[in-house]
């Protein structure tokens, strides 16, 4: 017995199992049936394991079509960010006007209205 299959135990299939490695589960399973073909416990095992795994075939399009769905949020939503950061540097723009407009009328230095405004 090679060092790869001292580790091809049904303890070691079950823990594959567990963590939804599958194929790697079945590929213990198959090993050990084709060691011994009598055992009805990893032949159970086997066939319990293929009655729960859906084939990738059916299961990869709701993944894709989950991914597209969340992929167009994301899309909008940064479509959307990007629109409120435009209308941010417009409002801090106005702002700075604002403030130079109102040292102009008030007779104040607009350069210190300006300075004060970027440390806001």
């Amino acid at each position: 017995m090679s060092t790869d299959n001292a580790f091809k135990t049904v303890t070691m299939a079950k823990v594959y199992e567990g963590q939804g490695h599958w194929e790697k589960a079945t590929e213990i399973y198959r090993y050990l049936l084709d060691q011994d073909p009598e055992r009805e416990d990893v032949r159970d095992a086997l066939d319990k394991l293929q009655s729960r795994v859906i084939p990738e075939s059916e299961v990869l399009p709701d993944r894709v079509g989950a991914l597209l769905v969340r992929w167009l949020d994301l899309t909008i939503r940064y479509g959307q960010l990007k629109g409120l950061e435009g209308c941010r540097s417009r409002f801090k723009a106005l702002r700075r006007v604002s403030a130079y407009a109102q040292a102009s009328l008030s007779g104040q230095d607009s350069g210190d209205s300006l300075k004060q405004d970027k440390t806001d």
